[in-house]
């Protein structure tokens, strides 16, 4: 049975593996697109028509893929031995750096500390006198 077209141009096929590999890749709606020669728009919606989910959750969800494949790539090549990538690993997912981080007291910050142990005294003070308080209604009653 022959398809009615009602003037409208045919329907250009998507290969979703492209698709997909270029999302794991990191590519965004707009470069697949542009790289398929469609509308992102279209792209978009036929993604919500093939798969039932939007747009954003689809990409997200095979771009996840594509880091999680990158690192665990990454963490093989550091667990042969590849000292760089040991390095690289540490410092960006560990936070790893090669000197400690140095902080520098100004007198502003220190003025703000000293403040913040003013107000700490006070709230302390405070609830020892409330504490007080209800002892001193404690033992009367």
């Amino acid at each position: 049975m022959e398809h009615e077209n009602n003037g409208a141009r045919p329907e250009k096929p998507i290969d979703w593996s492209v698709v997909e590999e270029l999302l794991e890749a990191g590519c965004s709606g707009v470069q697949i697109a542009a790289q398929l020669r469609i509308h992102y728009e279209t792209l978009y919606d036929r993604a919500v028509k093939k798969f039932g989910v939007s747009w954003t959750q689809y990409s997200e969800d095979r771009r996840t893929k594509g880091d999680n494949d990158l690192l665990t790539c990454q963490h093989k090549k550091a667990l042969t031995g590849d000292n760089m990538m040991l390095i690289w690993l540490g410092k960006n997912r560990l936070k790893q750096r090669d000197t400690p981080q140095e902080i520098e007291i100004t007198p502003a910050t220190m003025g703000q500390f000293k403040d913040i142990m003013v107000q700490l005294k006070i709230a302390q003070l405070s609830s020892s006198k409330i504490a007080e308080t209800n002892n001193n209604t404690d033992t009367k009653s």
